[in-house]
């Protein structure tokens, strides 16, 4: 895949997250992929290890959307190296279990 499309993959994965869309983050997951987050310290389980293969990546990331809503998200910077990229982005986090 080249830089541009990469990028774009990544873009169209992290706007399917702010607009609440699982099936469109999904879209970009291997059916082996991992899924983690460094969540030590934060109590919230589904945090504390990794997520392996689609279907659990699914569940967890499903978890943390109904959990923490983004509005108002909006991309900061991509960089694209090979086979890896970073996206900056800023948002509202809106966390419903506190609402």
């Amino acid at each position: 895949m080249d830089r541009d499309a990469f990028g774009s993959m990544i873009k169209g994965a992290y706007a399917a997250r702010a607009r609440g869309d699982l099936d469109g983050l999904m879209a970009i997951f291997h059916e082996n992929g991992v899924f983690s987050i460094n969540g030590a310290g934060t109590g919230v389980d589904i945090l504390a290890k990794p997520a392996r293969g689609r279907q659990a990546v699914a569940s967890v990331i499903g978890e943390l959307m109904q959990t923490w809503r983004f509005d108002n998200w909006r991309e900061r910077s991509l960089v694209v190296d090979g086979d890896r990229a970073v996206l900056h982005a800023a948002a509202k986090h809106v966390n419903h279990a506190s609402l």
